[in-house]
């Protein structure tokens, strides 16, 4: 084992590190921060003693890069796949899937894109404190424990991807406040209690995935506040109840999969309104009634998946049609019984690169310069 030479410190290093915890104890809890065994303990002394680069009490950096130490202690840093300059003396804008932007305060952090590298643990709360954040990318992990509600504070958050690990308890209705959230996924967790009814009209949310969690209770009426949404994936969610008749006005939906749900009751007429619809997927669920007829108006679809429910009488001709525009991924014999629809359904994984965020993107870059 190597051993790390820890200097005594002189009457103006006792004064540096005075100043930083106090620094640091605006951002962390004292009784974590006095605790070595503690991420927070650990990232505290480093800062304190091991980093290189001594950054003084009046740094505009200090925060960052505590918090940056905290995110490698509290993820067990040790064991990433990549970890290139991370607690080295240099920025932390040059550490691996760090971007940094330029404020008048100087360099800020406005993205940790650290996804498929093996981090495991906790999400810390201290994140939030990263005031510039634009995207947080931690998909594919081992990352466990709650998602920190104080991320709604985080005016520039822009994407916010999750899935893929085994994060557990509810999922933060306060996310949907977050004044520049356009793109949540935290799908393939296990995730509990009821999808959160805080949904806002002023929600910037464009693309959401709550897909694969052990979510239980009906889909919220909110969910028609959420007028910019243009991508859905709820599937096999452990949702029932009926289709909320907000879910038909929302004017920008392209794709919505509600697949292996508990879902009953009928598609609605109104689901004519959905003109930008290139997805419809309510296969493995327990609906009735007729497939509607209106489905057929709905030229921009590729794809229909409504096999494996309790439909019938004879899907419409007008559906059928739709095979010699876009649709190429709807296995049926037009004619026949609604009921004999034999698709197998196999859920496409949300990509965030489907939805362009450049030029919001831009736009808050300029408003943090000015900052």
């Amino acid at each position: 084992m190597d051993w790390i030479e820890i200097p005594m410190p002189s009457f103006g290093q006792g004064q540096r590190a005075a100043l930083i915890k106090d620094s640091i104890m605006g951002v962390s809890k004292r009784v974590l921060l006095e605790d070595p065994t503690t991420s927070q303990g650990k990232a505290m002394d480093w800062v304190l003693y091991m980093d290189k680069m001594q950054v003084p009490a009046d740094s505009p950096e200090l925060i960052e890069r505590y918090i940056m130490a905290l995110v490698y202690f509290a993820t067990n840093g040790i064991r990433w796949s990549e970890k290139d300059a991370w607690l080295s003396e240099w920025s932390i804008c040059t550490w691996k899937g760090i971007s940094c932007s330029n404020a008048k305060t100087g360099k800020v952090v406005t993205k940790i894109l650290l996804a498929k590298n093996d981090l495991r643990g906790e999400i810390p709360e201290e994140i939030s404190e990263l005031k510039f954040l634009q995207e947080v990318m931690l998909s594919e992990n081992k990352l466990r424990g709650p998602i920190p509600k104080s991320l709604n504070n985080m005016k520039y958050l822009q994407v916010l991807l999750l899935e893929d690990n085994a994060l557990e308890g509810e999922l933060p209705g306060s996310l949907f406040s977050a004044p520049a959230l356009e793109a949540l996924y935290v799908h393939w967790n296990f995730l509990t209690g009821t999808i959160p009814d805080e949904m806002s009209e002023n929600s910037p949310i464009r693309s959401l995935s709550l897909s694969r969690n052990k979510f239980r209770g009906y889909l919220p009426r909110t969910i028609g506040n959420l007028k910019n949404l243009e991508e859905l994936w709820v599937w096999d969610a452990g949702i029932s109840g009926t289709i909320p008749h907000g879910l038909y006005d929302l004017p920008n939906l392209r794709k919505l999969d509600f697949g292996s749900n508990a879902l009953v009751g009928t598609i609605s007429t109104k689901i004519a309104n959905l003109k930008k619809l290139t997805e419809l997927n309510f296969d493995d669920n327990l609906l009735t009634g007729t497939i509607p007829e209106e489905v057929g108006k709905l030229e921009n679809l590729e794809k229909i998946l409504l096999s494996q429910n309790n439909f019938k009488g004879e899907i419409s001709n007008k559906i059928c049609e739709l095979r010699g525009i876009n649709l190429s991924d709807f296995v049926t014999d037009c004619g026949r019984s609604a009921s004999g629809t034999t698709e197998e359904h196999v859920t496409a994984v949300p990509s965030v690169l489907e939805t362009d965020y450049t030029a919001q993107s831009k736009n808050y870059i300029q408003q943090i310069e000015r900052v």
